[in-house]
């Protein structure tokens, strides 16, 4: 399970079992602030379906991050057309 906590652009990894703190992760350079997060399975790149992680990060762009290496693997931009 992780947790993001906006102020100190951390993020930590608890235990889901016993709730035990595993580790502590910086937040990847991209984000700037952990406004938003969600998470869904899709199929990625290699064919092979797997849990993505959305952040935003309160502007027009949504960031995909992998929760196993914790870094984006794509950024989303929103706009009104």
């Amino acid at each position: 399970m992780k947790i993001f906590l906006d102020m100190k652009m951390i993020s930590f990894v608890w235990k889901a079992e016993t709730l035990e703190q595993k580790e502590v992760l910086d937040l990847p350079k991209e984000i700037k602030s952990g406004w938003g997060i969600t998470s869904r399975q899709e199929k990625g790149p290699d064919g092979i379906s797997r849990l993505y992680f959305y952040v935003s990060d309160g502007t027009q762009n949504i960031y995909v991050v992998d929760p196993e290496s914790f870094s984006v693997v794509k950024t989303l931009t929103v706009r009104k057309e």
